[in-house]
């Protein structure tokens, strides 16, 4: 029976090859999925990580800093880590280098001498450090700041303002007094939501702490020397007599890489969610088209399966042979959708970066997770979907033989009242979920609610589509039989032959449109979402 699977699928390679089409795409969005959000995932990890890039210690305030708390002026002197623990952690004997980071308000005035803005808000201040190593931003020219005179401009902001390397720049300190500075560099401060994309310039450390006027630093950052251990150089900086009763907060860098790495999933969870719902929608089109598919076949072969019944075939070897057919046919066809998924995760970061989503996409990550995933969802869908046709395979007599065909499936009374039941049941159900999600306070557990209540409205209607197909079918040829005669009566009534046929292959129609309609809605929402807010200048 192996071979005669084999044999079938050879003698139908062109029907099977415009099938496997269904899987590949299915497969290929749920891989291009995966594939997509584990690179951006990457993408902020490797900007949120910068900050503790050849960081082995760091020393945070007790109740440390917040962006919303920045633009208060009326900071404690607990609010930071103090210049004499500064002092005191560069002078012992394992610390190669140790900065303070320094982030407060800083607004800049744009060449016409008016306040730069964003959503009302002035621009931030950060000190950069004198030790290059542990330095965090990337600079598309020039160079960091190393004078009392000079500073670096975050890139969106000189490129928005028309500003460049030389030109002056006016900044308003904590006192409303302006300050002119001479730009030495431009950087990029990445994916990091820290600056809500407002207008960042970089100064040395003291003139930071001078313009800012922060009493203190928000971070010390310490790299250690050669062969020494993180842990060892954190014990040392605790035993510090300067940081007894301060309440401050000591970490490895390995424990703020971790910290960071979950703010920067926090970041890409929701929206790898989303796309994952796109590509389990995709499946569920590519089950219900392969299963319409499998029924066609076995229908069209029903004297061949009597002949095989016949020679001695028995019932289990005739659905064995039906689904070595789905094994083999859904492995090729999982096999490709992968590949495709590859190219397809690709071609979702150039859509969005299109419509001006700004995702950073810079690495492509495969991980073997997502191939198990994907070429496994696409086999169970295959061979999960050829199940039932395979059992109504079994259930041609021999004596079919002599007949062109299968008989036709109707739909029975008690059939028909068991779905409509069924259906009136997920339906209510699935818009009572709806409706929660709607009224829900949190707007991302709220569109997942919704989203789930779609499903099951639409499981309803997936439930009566046998029962409703036909008299829907008489209903909208009427018209057409009535306007062209004989013809459209005959095409109406061959319509209603196999109502269950009919309502599959609605329903995965249905689906690709509903699915084209999200996926063009959220596109058009994330590009509304991401798109910097255009920067606003007040007068001073």
């Amino acid at each position: 029976m192996f071979r005669t699977a084999l044999a079938n699928l050879r003698a139908h390679k062109a029907r099977m090859l415009l099938s496997s089409i269904t899987v590949l795409l299915g497969v290929g969005f749920v891989a291009g999925t995966l594939i997509f959000t584990d690179s951006i995932r990457e993408s902020f990890f490797s900007s949120f990580a910068r900050q503790a890039k050849n960081v082995d210690a760091v020393v945070t305030p007790a109740n440390g800093l917040d962006v919303a708390s920045i633009e208060r002026k009326d900071q404690a002197d607990s609010a930071y880590v103090s210049p004499a623990a500064l002092d005191a952690i560069r002078k012992l004997p394992d610390v190669a280098a140790a900065e303070g980071r320094v982030l407060g308000p800083a607004p800049i005035l744009d060449q016409s001498g008016k306040l730069i803005k964003v959503s009302g808000n002035p621009g931030f201040g950060i000190a950069f450090p004198a030790d290059g190593k542990l330095g965090y931003f990337d600079f598309g020219g020039g160079r960091a700041p190393s004078g009392p005179t000079e500073v670096a401009l975050d890139k969106i902001t000189a490129a928005d303002h028309h500003y460049a390397l030389g030109d002056h720049l006016t900044v308003v300190d904590h006192t409303d007094r302006r300050q002119a500075f001479t730009i030495v560099g431009i950087f990029d401060n990445g994916t990091d939501k820290t600056y809500q994309g407002q207008s960042v310039v970089g100064f040395d450390t003291a003139t930071a702490l001078n313009v800012t006027g922060r009493t203190g630093f928000d971070q010390i950052a310490v790299r250690a020397k050669s062969g020494v251990a993180q842990n060892t150089l954190v014990t040392e900086i605790t035993d510090l007599p300067v940081l007894d009763g301060s309440g401050d907060k000591l970490f490895t860098g390995a424990q703020m890489t971790t910290e960071l790495a979950g703010k920067a999933t926090g970041y890409t969870e929701s929206f790898g969610e989303v796309l994952l719902i796109f590509a389990i929608i995709a499946a569920l089109v590519s089950a219900l088209v392969i299963q319409n598919t499998f029924q066609i076949l076995v229908a069209q072969r029903a004297r061949e399966l009597a002949l095989l019944r016949c020679v001695g075939a028995t019932r289990r070897q005739v659905f064995g042979s039906t689904v070595i057919e789905a094994l083999v046919f859904g492995t090729l066809a999982s096999l490709a959708g992968f590949a495709a998924g590859i190219g397809l995760s690709k071609g979702l970061g150039v859509l969005l970066n299109a419509f001006g989503a700004q995702i950073p996409t810079d690495n492509l990550v495969i991980k073997p997770e997502a191939a198990l995933y994907s070429i496994g969802l696409g086999l169970l869908l295959t061979v999960g979907s050829a199940l039932l046709p395979a059992r109504a395979a079994t259930r041609v007599a021999p004596v079919q033989a002599l007949s062109a065909q299968q008989g036709e499936t109707r739909v029975t009374r008690k059939a028909g009242r068991l779905r409509i039941a069924l259906g009136l049941v997920l339906a209510a159900a699935g818009f009572g979920i709806g409706y929660l999600g709607m009224q829900s306070s949190d707007t991302s557990s709220g569109f997942f609610t919704l989203t789930g209540g779609a499903c099951v409205v639409f499981l309803g209607v997936l439930a009566l589509g046998p029962v409703i197909a036909a008299p829907i079918i008489r209903l909208l040829g009427w018209l057409p039989g009535k306007i062209l005669g004989p013809t459209a009566r005959l095409a109406t009534a061959n319509a209603g032959r196999n109502p269950r046929r009919v309502a599959a292959t609605t329903a995965a129609l249905t689906i690709g449109i509903t699915l084209v309609t999200m996926f063009t809605v959220v596109t058009a929402s994330i590009k509304a979402s991401a798109t910097p807010v255009p920067r606003a200048s007040g007068a001073t």
